[in-house]
């Protein structure tokens, strides 16, 4: 596990209690990044920086680790951007027909 401060385990400690040791476990988990496809850009390819689709998200995309996004110019030319797997569930829960728009203002 990475190491941490003590005071911010200590203060996790003291407000999980008995989840406190999943929560460690939960940290010591290899980091996974995500993003999210441009449906208007199609005409890319990741290559070998995809591991894997996000379940519950067709444009969602699990990333090599290392990939570094910052220096691709495919997420310059507005092919995906950034967004973590669990942020892209609410928006498929949601009752939004073909023809609405829905704006996503809990970033």
């Amino acid at each position: 596990m990475a190491k941490y401060p003590d005071n911010f385990l200590s203060q996790m400690q003291k407000e999980l209690g008995d989840e406190f040791a999943a929560f460690e476990r939960a940290l010591s988990q290899p980091r996974v990044t995500s993003l999210r496809l441009n449906p208007r850009r199609p005409d890319f390819d990741l290559g070998d920086a995809a591991t894997g689709r996000v379940p519950w998200e067709k444009d969602g995309r699990y990333l090599t680790d290392g990939f570094r996004p910052g220096s691709d110019p495919l997420h310059f030319a507005g092919g995906y951007y950034m967004q973590e797997a669990s942020a892209m569930a609410p928006a498929n829960a949601l009752p939004v027909a073909d023809d609405e728009i829905a704006l996503d203002l809990c970033a």
